[in-house]
């Protein structure tokens, strides 16, 4: 053993130990329940992937019969997408371990930070409904459906270039008439969550009852869109906020994302999409479905290539993003451009300072010229004063006209003739009277509000 190993072996334990048949080479990941590593047989020198449930979680029960469930499950499953299991147990140490197939890939995942699968979408979809069809025709489910537990194998011969293998069914399903009873006594009870949120069905969400296999078809079809899109329909930062869409609120139709993609996979994405069981195909009729969509009108191409990529950058120079509006309402707005990082979180894209600075100072503008409308509109208007010359009034110009000290309650005022004009003078006790009744000859010009003119409601973002 050089240095190297010893360092490694420091550091990890597990590295050059032998588990069953199979001697411990690296790591290659860490995940929650446990690690998986590389290994070789001691006799063919056949290469292994050896999961290994972490220590303190080998001396639980439930979690040693749940890490049991995955290889249970697989074991009963023979298809080219689903990974093979060769043997499970406990190690002399008391460590539960699965020694499985090794797959020399990628994930989905890691393939779509670099790529996109516009052009393949369907071809690599197909072969997943594919051998989930295998697994729910032994009535397993596997509930955790994402691009993460998607493995693509190079392979000249498949479809697509590429070979997909199903992992991690840690958290499967035997429904209660599958073959293993054990199993099911292991899965989850209603009432608990379980699964990856931007990936769930609205019946894992609510917890009300266990799922059945349409809840693998709901997944696929978010697995789909974001293969088409480059996102999610649903993307938010809060687990409980994605909850709430995946329930409620109606994803946007891809179409409208994906404008050259045919109006039969349109249709397709939005069935798989529903949020009642009942109306998505099962996994058998989404396999055939596939095989009838000759194409999705797009093409392979490089991560930049995305239609998300190009809606958020399209929408940003035009500074039409609000950092701070809610998930629900991003959901809704079907050009709104979002950013997920590795399906877990999403940061939106800042609108540019120029476009901000714009918008800031049409409120402002429009806010203010709507407060000046407001004042002239609700002014009162003031009454001209008498005019009085050499302390004579000037005659009314009607001689029906009553003066201004009738309608204050000054005084009575004469009614004259018609003909001849009238001539009418006035002393300089009834002047001075009726000098006292302008004050109160405001109260004729009353100013009248309007409810409609009062209140204004104006959507600055409309």
């Amino acid at each position: 053993m050089d240095s190297g190993e010893a360092t490694n072996s420091q550091q990890d334990p597990m590295l050059g130990r032998t588990v069953s048949q199979y001697r411990v080479v690296r790591k290659i990941a860490q995940g929650g329940m446990g690690a998986i590593y590389e290994a070789t047989h001691l006799e063919s020198g056949i290469r292994a992937a050896v999961k290994v449930l972490l220590p303190e979680l080998s001396s639980r029960a439930d979690a040693v019969s749940r890490f049991f469930t995955e290889a249970k499950a697989t074991s009963m499953l023979e298809h080219p997408a689903l990974v093979k299991i060769f043997e499970h147990g406990k190690s002399p140490d008391g460590e539960a371990f699965i020694v499985m197939e090794y797959i020399d890939g990628e994930s989905l995942r890691q393939a779509q930070d670099k790529t996109y699968f516009g052009g393949s979408a369907l071809l690599l979809l197909h072969q997943m409904a594919s051998g989930l069809a295998v697994a729910h025709g032994k009535r397993i489910i596997h509930r955790d459906l994402k691009p993460d537990n998607i493995m693509l194998v190079s392979d000249p011969s498949a479809p697509a270039k590429r070979r997909v293998k199903i992992l991690d069914f840690g958290i499967a399903k035997m429904l209660p008439d599958g073959s293993a009873k054990e199993a099911a006594n292991a899965a989850t009870r209603t009432g608990t969550l379980i699964g990856t949120p931007m990936y769930m069905s609205p019946e894992q969400c609510r917890a009300s009852a266990p799922p059945d296999e349409k809840t693998d078809v709901y997944s696929l079809g978010i697995i789909l869109y974001e293969m088409l899109y480059g996102e999610p329909p649903f993307t938010s930062e809060s687990a409980g906020e994605l909850f709430a869409l995946q329930m409620f609120a109606d994803p946007p139709r891809l179409k409208q994302r994906v404008p050259a993609i045919p109006d039969q996979l349109d249709e397709l994405v939005h069935r798989l999409l529903a949020k009642q069981p009942a109306t998505r195909p099962s996994m058998v009729e989404l396999a055939t479905a596939l095989e009838s969509i000759t194409s999705t009108g797009l093409e392979d191409g490089a991560a930049q290539d995305r239609p998300s990529v190009a809606s958020s950058r399209a929408r940003s120079n035009q500074g039409e993003e609000i950092g701070s509006t809610s998930g629900i309402v991003r959901a809704q707005l079907p050009n709104n451009p979002r950013r997920a990082d590795h399906g877990e979180r999403v940061a939106a894209t800042s609108p540019k300072k120029g476009g901000l600075v714009l918008v800031i100072l049409s409120a402002t503008f429009l806010l203010v010229v709507i407060a000046v409308l407001l004042i002239l509109r609700n002014r009162q208007p003031v009454a001209p004063p008498p005019v009085v010359t050499n302390g004579i009034q000037p005659p009314p110009p009607s001689a029906a006209m009553p003066d201004a000290g009738t309608n204050a309650g000054a005084g009575p005022s004469t009614t004259l003739p018609a003909s001849p004009p009238p001539s009418t003078a006035t002393d300089p006790a009834a002047n001075g009277k009726h000098s006292k009744s302008g004050k109160s000859g405001k109260a004729s010009h009353k100013a009248v509000k309007t409810g409609a003119g009062n209140k204004l409601q104006v959507d600055l973002w409309k």
